[in-house]
């Protein structure tokens, strides 16, 4: 019996023992590739799983910059792309004493005086068969803090449209094949930042994990703008329907006067991926030239 074990032989050990671990090496790398791996179907749209909706906001009545021939235009797109709902975060009055000298900018300057347009303007369910949901903003707010009138059963009471809340409100829409889609309609405070999206990045940042929506509508800023994946949400700022006031000029900010048309197709969320469309619809102020 040879107890040497030769040189030759312990580089073949060696050899051996280096392709072994470069076989445990590949073997873990593929078991890893392969836990990882996920699961990615597209549902593809059908009228089941497929839900379209318009969103606006701030359209401000009482304003004499109120663009209600705009926000008709908008619901007369909505009929014809057969839409039945459309979501607003906010402003649906101009309010009172929201900055001085805001009394010179309007028509309307009391609760009833405003309510009162609104009802004579506002675009209706039985006119278009588009049902109209919101909730109310600061502008709204003022009335009550003012004169003690609670603005949103008043405002639903003017015009058939479904008061969903103050500030912000989860709204649910159901797909024709039991899907829900969850949306947050909101309407914060400050002022605009100078890049478009800031707000929106916060207001983001600022849901907590385990309670976020699918989709978020930001009213208040009277911007558009879509964010496609802040922390796996769709946000939206919702443009408006009031054009540039001389308030807003002093800032200086603009005014996006226009709305959304947004179409998200559900499938299983287990498959890890969706399908949304944004589409905003835009109305220009005339051109004007100075002589």
């Amino acid at each position: 019996m040879r107890d040497e074990i030769t040189l030759d032989e312990i580089k073949a050990d060696k050899r051996e023992l280096s392709e072994a671990q470069k076989e445990i090496a590949t073997l873990r790398e593929t078991v890893s590739r392969l836990k990882n791996e996920r699961h990615y179907i597209i549902p593809y749209r059908s009228r089941s799983n497929t839900i379209r909706f318009g969103a606006f906001s701030d359209p401000h009545t009482g304003s004499l910059y109120e663009r209600f021939d705009a926000l008709h235009e908008f619901y007369k797109l909505l009929k014809h792309e057969k839409i039945k709902h459309a979501l607003c975060p906010g402003d649906v009055l101009d309010g009172v004493k929201m900055y001085k000298g805001q009394e010179f900018e309007q028509y309307a300057t009391g609760f009833q005086s405003q309510l009162n347009a609104l009802r004579e303007k506002a675009p209706t369910e039985k006119q278009y068969g588009v049902m109209t949901e919101f909730i109310t903003g600061n502008h709204d707010y003022s009335f009550y803090k003012q004169v003690g009138v609670k603005p949103g059963p008043a405002i639903a009471e003017a015009t058939g449209w479904k008061y969903a809340g103050q500030d912000q409100k989860w709204v649910d829409i159901t797909t024709e094949d039991g899907q829900t889609l969850t949306v947050l309609l909101v309407h914060p405070s400050g002022g605009t930042a100078y890049a478009i999206s800031y707000k929106s990045q916060k207001y983001a940042e600022s849901i907590p994990g385990g309670k976020k929506p699918d989709i978020v509508i930001i009213g208040h800023y009277h911007k558009a703008d879509w964010l496609p994946m802040e922390r796996n949400m769709h946000v939206f700022q919702a443009g408006c329907f009031q054009s540039q006031t001389p308030f807003m000029a002093t800032k200086p900010t603009p005014a996006h006067v226009g709305g959304w048309i947004i179409e998200v197709t559900l499938g299983n969320r287990k498959h890890l991926t969706g399908r949304v469309k944004g589409e905003f619809i835009p109305f220009y102020e005339p051109e004007e030239r100075i002589s």
